[in-house]
């Protein structure tokens, strides 16, 4: 059979008669051999269109500057322009990432097969991030994204262009700010997000955040970045400052930054986040978000089937049995096991260390590869899993009325706040680990979803209530009052278009 190409030629070049011809040739051949039955074939040369990219303006950019680079890189390998300077902006291209302005710096570990380590200022949107060789999953963000013109603006200018208050000041950017600023935005309330660039789950760049729909695995900084890209789209506007103080200032609250800087809100949402208050074992803190963990919803996937630790806690012994068989519980300074619980780690295969843990062994790759006892035995393990103490970032908030409450696992303290994120202080919600320290990132999103739809609803009540004082001063003699007591007046009991008399 002819190539489609060859017959689309063929019906150009040649007559109308040449292809009937051509076409009773083929079939008469076709039936001759009992291959066809039928009277005629049609060719049919029409183009469908299927699985067409549209192009935009961006990506015709992108790709030409793409394909140009490879074009220079294939010249120059060649030994042409050789005195030439070019500078590789190709997407592909590994390099320095400009992620915009911050102040505080964190360090991220990437798997140790990379061979790179990760620094970054602020937490992903900071002054640069040197990927080195991270695998393309694991590259926080596109070179040619700005997440400091995305939505941001400078912290000395946080107040609105017509000087009134913003409708919502929310204190905190992470997945439950950035959600409830995107809810309100979208019903046209006046947002600012003000940020100090903190994220909690900034060392998990290696894992990623997890359990989100449409986004599993997504760097928890790009997930941030597209969040303030969305939010900008409904005229939220985001400052990256720090928040030092927040009180009430009439019917309404001033909130400062660590810079002066103050500004006004009818409505408080806080969504600081927590800190993890880590076990104090040396060298533990600068392998967290690493080879030490915490949440096997988290960070289980990725240490299956290792030979795992897990730092003075049954609950965790159990939740990470189930992601290996090789599990040790340390029990560290003093964890306290019932007989039931004994019973239960021996039948499950869990081998219990005694002793309290001095520090960690890490091999020449840079990987844990042990706990070290006091007693100076080493036990070999390549993921360590502790209980960190979760405490809400609420150092601002007395102004406000509110405090911290203790967890009633024990393992922490939070903001107390009822189910709408209501802190019982009116005009202020709270959402996400700041009132719930167990919340995961799609819990943390969902509670600024319904804080925001619990704030919009009382703002309306508000402007209604304002409204309707408002028409009762102003409206004078055509007030609704006045209006029925005209009406009264002049038509009695015709009042509702009867006839006094008509029933008579």
């Amino acid at each position: 059979m002819p190539h489609p190409t060859t017959l689309v030629k063929l019906v150009r070049r040649s007559s109308p008669q040449i292809i009937e011809q051509l076409n009773a040739t083929l079939l008469g051949k076709l039936a001759e051999d009992k291959l066809l039955r039928c009277r005629k074939l049609r060719i049919d040369t029409t183009v469908l269109e299927a699985d067409i990219d549209h192009p935009t303006d961006a990506d015709l950019l992108e790709h030409g500057v793409r394909k140009l680079g490879r074009l220079v890189r294939r010249i120059k390998t060649a030994g042409a322009a050789s005195r030439t300077p070019f500078r590789d902006r190709s997407l592909r291209r590994a390099g320095s990432i400009n992620l915009g302005p911050q102040t505080t710096e964190a360090f991220m570990r990437v798997p140790p097969s990379c061979g790179a380590y990760v620094r970054v200022d602020g937490f992903g949107f900071g002054r640069s991030v040197s990927t080195g060789s991270l695998p393309k999953r694991h590259r926080a963000l596109p070179p040619v994204r700005q997440l400091a013109h995305i939505g941001a603006m400078n912290a000395t200018n946080l107040k609105q262009a017509d000087t009134q208050p913003w409708d919502v000041v929310i204190i905190g950017g992470g997945p439950a700010g950035l959600s409830a600023a995107l809810s309100l935005g979208r019903v046209r309330r006046s947002v600012l997000v003000i940020d100090a660039g903190e994220p909690r789950n900034a060392p998990a760049v290696r894992v990623g955040a997890h359990g989100i729909l449409g986004r599993e695995g997504i760097s928890p900084l790009e997930l941030l970045w597209l969040g303030r890209e969305e939010v900008s789209a409904y005229g939220v506007r985001v400052a990256d400052a720090r928040v030092t103080d927040a009180r009430r200032d009439g019917d309404g609250f001033i909130v400062v930054t660590d810079d002066g800087e103050q500004v006004r809100a009818r409505r408080v949402l806080v969504t600081t986040g927590l800190t993890d208050e880590l076990p104090d074992v040396p060298g533990l803190a600068e392998r967290w978000g690493h080879d030490v963990l915490h949440c096997v919803y988290c960070h289980g996937w990725e240490v299956r089937d290792t030979a795992i630790g897990v730092l003075g806690s049954f609950h965790q012994a159990l939740l990470f049995r189930q992601m290996s068989l090789d599990v040790t519980l340390f029990r560290h300074t003093g964890t306290e096991l019932s007989d039931e619980q004994w019973e239960q780690l021996a039948g499950l295969g869990v081998a219990v260390a005694d002793g309290e843990v001095t520090g960690l062994h890490i091999d020449g790759e840079d990987r844990l590869a042990g706990v070290r006892l006091a007693s100076g035995n080493l036990v070999p393990v390549r993921n360590l899993v502790v209980a960190p103490r979760f405490v809400a970032r609420a150092g601002f908030l007395g102004g406000l009325g509110l405090s911290v409450v203790e967890h009633p696992s024990g393992t922490g303290e939070q903001v107390q706040a009822d189910p709408s994120g209501f802190t019982g202080v009116e005009g202020v919600w709270a959402a996400g680990n700041v009132s719930d320290v167990f919340a995961g990132v799609p819990a943390a999103a969902a509670a600024g979803v319904t804080s925001a739809a619990a704030m919009h609803m009382d703002l309306l009540m508000a402007d209604a209530k304002t409204a309707a004082a408002a028409r009762t001063v102003d409206a004078g003699p055509f007030s609704g009052a006045m209006e029925a007591e005209v009406s009264r007046r002049v038509l009695g009991t015709r009042v509702h278009g009867l006839d006094a008399g008509a029933g008579a």
